[in-house]
């Protein structure tokens, strides 16, 4: 019986990024229920599991994991960006916005959070907090294109 504090060999957790990558979901997911299962307190099976989910659209099924990632590991801005994908996904904005903030307050510097953020606050009619999130994107990033186009259409 594992105990709280084994973990995946270092072979199948590169099988599993392997498969997740290569988008053999099928593979992927099945290694990851074998790792979850055996390893249920180690957060990285769940996290794969949840993007295999998401991947094949089964939305309401990957919140549910992401939010299991996050009871595990909840200082993986990582995981707080993915719950707020499928809450954007699943058109729960609210949600999807606070999971976005949570993994800002994690990393600040979170270009994909704060580009998502900034999205779903333009969906939310919240344009002004939307420009402030787009501004900070282009502090941190100048090149990001998106962003520029994106306030434009704001302004």
């Amino acid at each position: 019986m594992p105990s709280k504090n084994d973990k995946p060999n270092e072979n199948e957790i590169k099988s599993l990024l392997s498969f997740y990558q290569k988008k053999q979901f099928v593979e992927a997911e099945k290694l990851a229920l074998s790792l979850s299962s055996r390893y249920p307190n180690h957060s990285y099976a769940w996290k794969i599991f949840a993007a295999v989910l998401e991947q094949t659209n089964r939305i309401a099924e990957a919140v549910e994991i992401n939010q299991k990632v996050i009871f595990l590991s909840g200082s993986d801005p990582e995981a707080h960006l993915s719950l707020g994908n499928c809450y954007n996904k699943l058109g729960k904005l609210d949600e999807a916005e606070l999971s976005y903030k949570n993994a800002l307050s994690l990393k600040s510097n979170y270009i994909q959070a704060l580009n998502n953020l900034a999205i779903i606050l333009n969906k939310s009619n919240k344009y002004e907090e939307s420009v402030f999130y787009y501004r900070k994107i282009i502090e941190l990033q100048p090149d990001f294109a998106q962003a520029y186009y994106n306030i434009s259409l704001n302004l």
